[in-house]
């Protein structure tokens, strides 16, 4: 038996309420619409499952979601909806984290997909004046860095181009991810759970931009090729 809130029982209290105060009832309507109140029917369970998860798959679909995505958050809705009408609010707050968290198993593209061209802007730009700094002959055009006393086949001055993958997006959502369960169960208040979570942003960036910089390392001191190849894997391994 469900021990959760009736809201369509509670929705015809408060208008019986409303009621009250408008219209000055007597004793026996209020009685007799109580009564209605307390027999009336209930939605099947199946009927509120598939409320919420259309309600979870209607609102990735309005931000641009994708088929996969809009899935997900059908599930996620499911997931919900089940602890909250069988067992009650309770043990479905309890329950509300760990669900929360499938949401990160959901592709973030479709959602995040705004902020590549800012990343990858950034990233190119401060990965270049940091390495100006040091006197690395180094140009920037956009998003591609280019070496041009490194030169590669024909001639041509060595180029690296910061791509959608490499914006350092991926990373950010993954940081998140960790910092959100390792907060929850290590941090006591939220003040600090907050600040880990908040901090995960810049601590990923700055990680791309280590990992751009040692690409363009490696090709102006060591193999152009190794740099955009297994280099280039072994680097986001290794820094992430």
């Amino acid at each position: 038996k469900s021990v959760g809130t009736d809201y369509e029982k509670l929705h015809k209290l408060n208008q019986l309420s409303r009621r009250i105060c408008a219209e000055k009832l007597d004793i026996e309507t209020i009685n007799s619409e109580l009564e209605k109140a307390k027999n009336c029917k209930n939605y099947p369970f199946f009927i509120e499952c598939l409320c919420f998860m259309v309600i979870a798959a209607a609102f990735t679909l309005f931000f641009g979601g994708n088929l996969i995505e809009i899935i997900i958050s059908a599930f996620v809705g499911l997931l919900v909806t089940i602890p909250w009408a069988l067992f009650g609010k309770e043990t479905a707050k309890r329950l509300l984290f760990p669900v929360a968290c499938l949401l990160f198993c959901m592709p973030m593209a479709s959602f995040l997909a705004i902020f590549t061209v800012p990343l990858r802007l950034l990233v190119s730009s401060i990965s270049t004046g940091v390495l100006s700094l040091f006197g690395m002959d180094i140009v920037r055009h956009g998003n591609v860095i280019t070496l041009p006393n490194v030169l590669v086949e024909e001639g041509k001055a060595f180029s690296v181009g910061i791509a959608d993958p490499c914006s350092g997006l991926r990373s950010i959502v993954a940081l998140i991810a960790v910092s959100v369960g390792y907060g929850y169960f290590t941090q006591t208040t939220w003040p600090r759970r907050a600040i880990l979570l908040i901090s995960s942003v810049p601590i990923a960036v700055l990680c791309n931009i280590i990992r751009i910089m040692s690409i363009c390392l490696i090709a102006r001191f060591g193999s152009t090729s190794y740099a955009v190849g297994e280099g280039h894997d072994f680097l986001g391994f290794i820094v992430f």
